[in-house]
């Protein structure tokens, strides 16, 4: 069993091992446990590590599909939700920090926020795969009214098979930003309309005058 980790910007290439037997590749983060060959390429996302093991005897593990049998299913069109019950339309899910339909201290929202769209299958595939890019911060992932799987760490990807179903299926993601940038607007606030409260040290925290960073769903 070899412990293969990669930097903070990932690692993508051909990786070969003294060993021999089965080989897999199994991501602690998933659990999810797939077959590769030694001397093919290895794919790590950023500051993420794998488990690279060698059985004499092992089962069969499932191999990942290949280029060829995957295609693109788009999703339109979305809506985002707030808790105080601001409703965006959009053809794709963006930053809600950096929205132009949103007023300053809506962009400066920190908490959680529904993205929300549905597709329609003729029956469901052996994988179906949502991939969602870059995300700010944490993402709850549910389909059909079941919960997926929490992502808080790249690739902000995961497979819905399980719980698709042919017809109509409902995705609604929750995601989690930090409170950075409701700090900054909070800074350029009268003290008395402020909502949060830190100790403050110039310097090392952000600043009333600093952009807003992403939140949600970045993409692509």
């Amino acid at each position: 069993r070899y412990f293969v980790a990669a930097g903070t910007n990932g690692y993508c290439g051909k990786v070969t091992f003294r060993a021999e037997g089965v080989a897999s590749v199994f991501d602690p983060v998933s659990c999810e446990r797939h077959a590769w060959r030694n001397g093919d390429g290895l794919s790590i996302p950023p500051s993420r590590s794998v488990f690279v093991e060698f059985a004499k005897n092992g089962d069969a593990v499932p191999s990942p599909l290949q280029n060829g049998e995957a295609k693109l299913l788009p999703l339109a069109p979305w809506t985002l939700t707030f808790p105080s019950g601001r409703r965006l339309t959009m053809d794709a899910p963006v930053s809600w920090s950096t929205h132009p339909e949103l007023s300053r201290e809506e962009r400066a929202f920190a908490g959680t926020a529904v993205y929300e769209t549905s597709f329609d299958l003729d029956s469901v595939p052996r994988q179906l795969k949502l991939e969602m890019g870059k995300v700010e911060s944490v993402a709850d992932v549910w389909l059909n009214g079941e919960k997926v799987r929490t992502l808080w760490c790249e690739p902000y990807a995961c497979d819905l098979a399980k719980v698709a179903k042919p017809g109509r299926n409902v995705l609604k993601i929750e995601i989690t930003n930090t409170w950075r940038n409701r700090v900054i607007q909070d800074l350029g606030l009268p003290e008395k309309d402020r909502k949060t409260w830190m100790l403050y040290r110039k310097g090392f925290n952000p600043g009333p005058d600093d952009p807003f960073v992403p939140a949600g769903i970045v993409g692509p």
